[in-house]
């Protein structure tokens, strides 16, 4: 029987790593080409970024599903999940409008801390995404977009939420209820797209509605196999 470390060794030995470098790299990739004003590479009719994201996405959903089946309750599990994500949000998100901002701002320092879409910008911290600074690159073939990738950040928080509803749900099931099942999963898919139209989630809508968010829920069963 295998103890636990050596099933700990094994998890840890996953390629997760490696094939995460590699989505990386594909997001990399798309984004070096609009920000240079090229056209972005294209695998089967999906720019080569959006591939990456939806790796990123699929690996995410077996990994949080892992950590939810792991977890006792769900103050630890969301707790952990905040972690997570906030004290590096913040940090990022404080840096870009404290230091990089003004560094490289076409505006005077007094301009730049007395214009609105400054502090706006610290709205990220709290999953409220901006990516516009003032006077912060005007001239880019994608203008005013400042760290554009925090998109992805609250469509990974809904599906925090989503995924152990989701879990648990299906634990209870039976095989005569598994149709309805996927019909309420296909419904809250489609709930998380319409409710991201609107304030809060406005900028992660369009993913979600191209399938990026969506990917972690086929992630999710895998954990199992």
């Amino acid at each position: 029987m295998e103890s636990r470390k050596e099933r700990d060794r094994k998890i840890k030995n996953n390629n997760f790593g490696a094939v995460r470098l590699i989505a990386a790299l594909f997001v990399m990739a798309g984004h070096m080409h609009i920000l240079a004003g090229k056209t972005v590479p294209v695998f089967y009719g999906m720019p080569v970024q959006e591939i990456g994201v939806s790796i990123f996405f699929v690996i995410g959903g077996y990994l949080i599903s892992k950590s939810w089946i792991k977890s006792r309750d769900f103050a630890g599990y969301i707790c952990r999940r905040c972690f997570r994500i906030f004290p590096a949000l913040i940090f990022c998100v404080c840096t870009i409008v404290f230091l990089a901002g003004p560094a490289v701002t076409s505006l005077s320092w007094k301009e730049y801390f007395s214009d609105r879409l400054t502090w706006k910008y610290l709205m990220n911290s709290l999953l409220y995404i901006n990516h516009s600074l003032p006077g912060v690159f005007l001239d880019n073939p994608y203008p005013a977009a400042v760290n554009g990738s925090l998109w992805s950040l609250p469509v990974e928080f809904m599906m925090y939420l989503f995924l152990p509803l989701w879990i648990n749900t299906g634990r209870k099931m039976t095989a005569r209820s598994g149709v309805f099942w996927a019909a309420c999963t296909a419904a809250a898919v489609l709930a998380a797209c319409i409710f991201g139209a609107g304030g809060y989630w406005r900028n992660a809508s369009c993913y979600c509605r191209q399938g990026t968010g969506a990917g972690f829920v086929p992630g999710g069963p895998g954990c199992a196999i």
